[in-house]
């Protein structure tokens, strides 16, 4: 998880237009803050930026599974000027038509990690995210399936 973090970290990086020698501030939204899952997130994060010179890591998320919290949080995001975030998606179609679509307008990039944004809510939001970064369960299960395991 943690070089996995460190990818995305690098191409929030990649997609930030304009680095002017200021330092810059980047945002990992897990589903659930305290989950010792997501928790790698956030050591892989401030790992990756504690190597990266001008770089912070923010690591802020719901204390529980909560996609209205999730979506203030990504909206409080955008108003303090991140310069990206990676967010693991609650509900799409709740994130993407309010948090979503201010990052958007505030020109902040944002890649989906783990849990990515369903399809018709890609295809309802043209250009919502950069990339989503994490696996597909339903071919890993798929795969296993065909295998017997």
């Amino acid at each position: 998880m943690r070089i996995f973090i460190m990818g995305i970290i690098m191409i929030l990086m990649l997609s930030v237009s304009s680095v002017s020698g200021k330092g810059l501030r980047f945002a990992i939204v897990p589903k659930e803050e305290r989950s010792a899952f997501y928790f790698q997130s956030k050591i892989g994060g401030m790992d990756a930026a504690a190597k990266l010179p001008n770089v912070t890591c923010i690591y802020r998320g719901p204390k529980e599974e909560d996609t209205r919290e999730q979506n203030d949080i990504v909206e409080e995001l955008v108003r303090e000027g991140v310069d990206g975030i990676a967010v693991a998606v609650i509900r799409s179609e709740n994130l993407a038509g309010r948090g979503m679509q201010k990052a958007k307008a505030a020109g902040i990039p944002v890649i989906s990690y783990d849990a990515d944004f369903n399809t018709d809510t890609l295809n309802k939001y043209k250009e919502l995210r950069l990339a989503y970064i994490g696996s597909d369960n339903f071919e890993i299960g798929k795969m296993l399936g065909e295998r017997g395991v």
